[in-house]
């Protein structure tokens, strides 16, 4: 789905009093289905926190009870992680997830939709739909024309 890092936060740890082993405990098993779905170890983040106390959110909670944890809070992580950008010198990539035939409202006509995963769209340009080879031409910012039709108008 485009997500490449992802962070997660365990809230209410003062209601276990951070207790590390169940902390470890639960992400040990989002670690592992994170994993197990694609990502690597370092494209995942976990911090401990207490949203209620405002604990490891903007600020380090130096209490004992939190002492094993060193890693840096909510924001200091969100502050600090690399957005990748999209690659818009390569050639048009789009994942279509969804087509459909609109014959009311502002739109109307075939309509595709999905995430553009590299390149852009430019009007005037001529664009093979793969794998069915079918070509598409954009005649302005909302307008294609596909064998003859308006996609969107």
């Amino acid at each position: 789905m485009g997500i490449p890092k992802v962070l997660v936060a365990f809230n209410k740890m003062d209601y276990v009093n951070w207790n590390q082993e169940r902390y470890e405990y639960a992400s040990s098993l989002i670690s592992a289905y994170l994993q197990e779905i694609g990502y690597d170890e370092d494209d995942i983040y976990q911090v401990p926190i207490s949203g209620l106390q405002g604990q490891n959110v903007y600020t380090k909670y130096k209490a004992d009870a939190s002492s094993w944890y060193e890693g840096a809070t909510l924001m200091d992580i969100l502050e600090n992680i690399v957005v990748t950008r999209q690659a818009v010198t390569k050639p048009l990539r789009m994942n279509i997830s969804s087509a459909y035939y609109a014959s009311t409202g502002k739109v109307k006509g075939h309509c595709i939709t999905g995430k553009i995963a590299a390149g852009v769209v430019e009007k005037g340009a001529k664009y093979v739909i793969m794998p069915y080879g079918v070509e598409v031409s954009i005649k302005g910012k909302d307008t294609c024309i596909y064998e003859g039709m308006n996609i969107i108008e």
